[in-house]
């Protein structure tokens, strides 16, 4: 079962949650990778944090990716008449 298919099982209040967890842990994990790179101190490194530092982007791209798919199942349902009956 993928992500998004396990999303759309959950209610509100548990998306949110998660939602709100996974931010804290985007956070977190920013936080220590801007430590890390202070504490190295190198400009030789650059690239390599750089790159690491697009995992927090692609983990927030998925988390808003979810959060959108909320919205637009939200917006289904409430047209769900006119879906099926066209009126």
């Amino acid at each position: 079962m993928g992500a998004s298919h396990a999303w759309s099982y959950l209610g509100d209040s548990e998306r949110a949650k998660i939602a709100q967890e996974g931010r804290r842990w985007l956070t977190a994990y920013y936080q220590r990778l801007n430590r890390l790179q202070e504490g190295v101190g190198q400009k030789a490194h650059e690239k390599w944090f750089a790159q690491v530092g697009l995992y927090g982007s692609y983990f927030n791209y998925h988390l808003r990716r979810l959060e959108l798919l909320s919205k637009m199942e939200a917006i289904t349902d409430s047209n769900k008449q006119i879906l099926e009956t066209g009126q």
